[in-house]
């Protein structure tokens, strides 16, 4: 049985006592209600106010900051995200036996948030949670093709790329180059740039501001990659994408698909 150390169950005391009183309480008020001796509690909350997980107010109050708000609004987003995904991902891996991830971009990395695994042996299983370079990976290209050319220059200042797999781009240009394809197509691939044997095509999902927020990925194995493979993996990818945009509040001028549409997509 493991025993949380004193200094962090204090921490979360104050937290969980501060959360029941919106407006606040004074420094002497805490006191008294946790039993804490004042120089302990002043020290925690010198560390707690100096990281905005609480504040100070005008009278002299401790109430949560906003660091706290952040961190929830992060967790909040990204498991609706997940919510409104997982339907379509579902789906998308049903029909094509293959893995469907979804990810987001944190700088000029994808962190990956969910997938839905292939049920053959012979599949790609990256960990959620886990991080590769943008630049690599399908998922990664299609939302760095929302940005335009003087955007990414600007995230990637130095011409050389950071190399992954075997045939990860290396240069900017030749980055840029791929990009402005995938903003015509409305998805791009990755042929081994990731990962050795492992193909894998993109789109993004954009929000009802226009912004991609995340991307959803197929990822397959090279053995069973071929020109008509991917080209219907492709389509399904990026109506799985335009559906999941559209449950996001994004709108367009163009016909949304349904769950109906995916799967003529993979049949046709």
């Amino acid at each position: 049985m493991s025993i949380i150390p004193k200094s962090a169950k204090r921490v979360l005391d104050i937290i969980e006592l501060l959360a029941c009183f919106p407006e606040g309480l004074t420094f002497s008020e805490i006191c008294e209600r946790l039993g804490l001796p004042k120089s302990s509690l002043n020290a925690l909350l010198q560390v707690l106010t100096s990281r905005g997980y609480v504040e100070l107010d005008s009278t002299n109050r401790y109430v949560l900051g906003i660091k706290l708000m952040e961190l929830s609004n992060v967790h909040v987003d990204t498991r609706d995200l997940v919510e409104v995904a997982e339907p379509t991902m579902r789906l998308i891996r049903d029909l094509t036996h293959e893995t469907v991830n979804l990810a987001t971009l944190d700088g000029v990395d994808v962190i990956f948030l969910h997938k839905k695994l292939a049920v053959s042996a012979l599949r790609y299983d990256t960990a959620v949670g886990s991080r590769m370079p943008a630049h690599a990976s399908s998922v990664g290209k299609a939302m760095l093709s929302t940005f335009t050319d003087e955007e990414i220059h600007a995230f990637y200042p130095q011409d050389g790329l950071i190399g992954f797999g075997p045939n990860c781009l290396r240069t900017v240009e030749a980055l840029i180059t791929q990009l402005q394809e995938g903003r015509q197509a409305g998805f791009a691939t990755d042929h081994e740039e990731g990962l050795v044997g492992v193909h894998a095509v993109g789109s993004p999902i954009r929000d009802r501001t226009g912004q991609a927020v995340a991307g959803l990925s197929i990822a397959f194995p090279k053995a069973r990659a071929n020109d008509e493979i991917e080209r219907k993996l492709a389509a399904t990818v990026k109506a799985g994408a335009q559906i999941v945009s559209a449950k996001l509040g994004h709108s367009t001028s163009e016909p949304i698909p349904n769950f109906d549409n995916l799967k003529a997509i993979w049949a046709g």
